[in-house]
C-alpha cells in the first residue's frame, strides 16, 4: 500500500519490526532512534533523517498502537518507486507500507488504513506534509 503526498521539508523515515538479525545490525553500527516507549523501542527499528521529527511523529500513542497491531512490516517515506517504477514531481514523496505475503484479515486491513490516515494527519500537523494544514481550510 502506498500514497504519494507533498513533502515540503524532505522528511524521511523507515520503521520496521525487529527481526532475527536486528541485534547484529546494531552491533555493526546501524542507527536506531529510540522514541522513549520501552515496549515500542523493544519491538521496532526506527530510522530517519531528522531524529526530532521522528520522535514527534511517534510521540502520540495512537500511531504506535496502530503499528503494534500490524504484523511484520516496513513503513517508510520514499522519493520514488525505484529504477523500474514511476518518479514523482519535485517535492512529492510516497508513504509506503510493505509486508511479505497477502493480508486478507479485514481487521488488519482496517488497521492499516487507519495507520496511513493517522501518519498522514500527524505529518500535516508537523508541517511535513503539504505546505498548509488542511484542517485550517475547514
Amino acid at each position: 500500500m502506498r500514497v504519494p503526498y507533498v513533502n515540503p521539508d524532505g522528511f524521511r523515515f523507515r520503521i520496521y519490526r525487529k527481526g532475527l538479525f536486528s541485534g547484529l545490525g546494531k552491533m555493526l553500527g546501524m542507527q536506531d532512534i529510540e522514541v522513549g516507549d520501552a515496549e515500542f523501542d523493544e519491538a521496532f527499528i526506527v530510522k530517519g533523517n531528522e531524529e526530532s521529527k521522528v520522535r514527534s511523529l511517534l510521540s502520540g500513542p495512537r500511531v504506535r498502537q496502530l503499528m503494534q497491531a500490524q504484523p511484520a512490516f516496513r513503513l517508510e517515506v520514499k522519493d520514488s518507486e525505484g529504477v523500474f517504477g514511476p518518479t514523482f514531481p519535485e517535492g512529492v514523496d510516497e508513504l509506503c507500507f510493505q509486508v511479505a505475503g497477502v493480508i486478507s484479515d479485514a481487521v488488519i486491513l482496517k488497521g492499516l488504513f487507519d495507520l496511513f490516515a493517522e501518519v498522514l494527519d500527524v505529518l500535516c500537523h508537523m508541517g511535513s506534509a503539504y505546505e498548509n494544514d488542511p484542517h485550517l481550510a475547514l
